[in-house]
């Protein structure tokens, strides 16, 4: 790869490769996720709309999960947080194929979701505490260039390990999650500025006051429109290109292209969003982000769509690394990981609601959804744009 892309990629302590590993490990061995509603359908026989129902509870959990996680890594430390969340997850995964019942099988979910999701915004606070400010925006686009690699390599491992059946798929899902609980406890240590800015002497702001802190709300609130848009397209991107006469093969090219644009151009995308003020870039971001979306709703041909899909792409793109760099910045001290988990919980809220928000606007008039779509890009800009300053926002959570 080219100097300028792999730019800022070294300096890094041997803690921040650990964790960058762990999401390639661990986005590669969330395998069952793809897999669930086939599973609850084909193995245990439920209607669709039943299985959507019993999948929907992992995400509620994953909600819950995120803000649990940023409270615990908080207070317990990052490595602990961690490793709950591993084991946990780790032991859970693997019991899902004796399970019958179907109200035992949505509580299973729940708690595995629940789970997994402490792990997010205690890694993510991790990484925030090894690295100085100036380049947090970079080790978190290194953070989402390698989830996308883990993303692409999921369906291929996942598709081969169910033809074996969804015993040996749940079964390897949990054995990847307590490897990497190995690593984790050999390679790991619990980052000094955490160490030396934690500890039981320690004042934190009010949970509770956190949550009311304007830029938490700003910051993850545009975060969950945009991520809305991003969930658009698995439901119904393939809904229009199929109503245009296009293949699935088609939609799986145009797809393609999300995670392809990510993998060659984040890296130097990042480059240059690190010196652009953070509520720039992100506002910035969402009106590409919603511009390409609601440009879907006039294309009708295979490399429109494709034009479309890498639009978005680059809102994606600008938007994932400098959201957690600018809420690491603001959180105040002790509270960088609960101000992590609240993004991570945007990314569950709207796999809650995009997907049934959309379907309903979709049938209601395909174009109405659209268009929807841009204006939830102009209003997510709008949002970030209004995001409070840092030392404001500490100072209002520290009052």
């Amino acid at each position: 790869m080219p100097k300028r892309w792999t730019a800022g990629l070294s300096g890094y302590p041997r803690g921040v490769w650990v964790l960058l590993g762990g999401v390639l490990l661990l986005r590669i061995g969330y395998m069952v996720a793809p897999f669930l509603t086939l599973f609850l359908t084909e193995a245990r026989g439920l209607t669709p709309d039943r299985a959507g129902l019993i999948v929907s509870g992992y995400g509620a959990g994953a909600v819950l999960g995120s803000v649990v996680g940023g409270l615990v890594a908080d207070r317990l430390g990052r490595r602990p947080a961690m490793l709950i969340s591993l084991l946990g997850a780790g032991c859970l995964f693997p019991l899902g194929p004796f399970v019958e019942a179907p109200w035992l099988l949505a509580v299973g979910l729940f708690f595995t979701g629940l789970f997994a999701d402490i792990y997010k915004p205690a890694a993510m606070a991790a990484m925030a505490d090894m690295v100085p400010e100036d380049r947090r925006v970079k080790v978190f686009a290194l953070n989402y260039w390698v989830a996308n690699i883990g993303s692409a390599i999921v369906p291929v491992l996942g598709g081969a390990l169910a033809m074996l059946g969804y015993g040996a798929l749940f079964f390897a899902n949990g054995a990847v999650i307590l490897a990497y609980a190995v690593i984790l406890v050999l390679l790991f240590r619990e980052p000094e500025r955490h160490v030396a800015g934690g500890g039981p002497g320690l004042t934190r702001p009010n949970a509770w006051r956190v949550l009311r802190d304007p830029v938490v709300w700003t910051v993850s609130g545009g975060s969950i429109l945009t991520a809305i848009l991003f969930f658009q397209s698995y439901s119904m991107l393939p809904l229009a290109m199929r109503a245009d006469g296009l293949s699935n093969t088609d939609y799986g090219i145009a797809i393609a292209l999300n995670g392809l644009t990510v993998v060659a151009l984040s890296l130097p995308i990042a480059q240059w969003v690190a010196k652009v003020e953070p509520r720039l870039a992100l506002a910035t971001g969402a009106l590409l982000f919603g511009g390409g979306m609601a440009l879907t709703g006039a294309v009708e041909t295979l490399p429109l769509y494709c034009a479309t899909v890498v639009l978005w792409t680059f809102g994606e793109m600008i938007i994932s690394p400098v959201a957690p760099a600018l809420l690491a910045r603001a959180a105040p001290p002790g509270r960088r990981a609960l101000y992590q988990g609240t993004l991570s919980a945007s990314w569950g809220w709207s796999s809650l609601l995009g997907p049934a928000a959309g379907g309903a606007l979709y049938a209601a008039d395909p174009n109405l959804l659209w268009l929807a779509c841009g204006g939830l890009g102009i209003l997510a800009a709008v949002i970030f744009a209004c995001a409070p300053t840092r030392r404001a926002a500490a100072i209002a959570v520290a009052e």
